[in-house]
């Protein structure tokens, strides 16, 4: 919701609102080599205090939800690498 208007659907920076004649000029990209090297961290602390143009959410996104959001983001990078992995399997193995 707050994240696909600067970031599109995919993490690439085109969301709806990037670009004339919008009201953003750029929309930062996920997936580039520079953002898969943030640590988790930071990608936390500027969805919590923003950065740039980026607004803080830490008032109206939980702190679940944005470990959520952090690793949704490493899966849109995945998913662009091509190289996505499946989540593990959970249970006690037993059929």
């Amino acid at each position: 919701t707050h994240c696909y208007v600067c970031h599109g659907a995919a993490g690439e920076g085109n969301g709806p609102v990037v670009g004339p004649p919008q009201r953003f000029p750029m929309g930062p990209s996920l997936l580039t080599p520079a953002a898969r090297n943030l640590s988790d961290g930071y990608v936390y602390g500027s969805i919590r205090v923003g950065r740039g143009l980026m607004p803080a959410y830490g008032s109206r996104i939980s702190h679940q939800e944005r470990w959520y959001i952090v690793n949704y983001v490493r899966l849109l990078q995945q998913q662009a690498q091509g190289c996505a992995t499946q989540p593990a399997a959970t249970g006690s193995g037993e059929d």
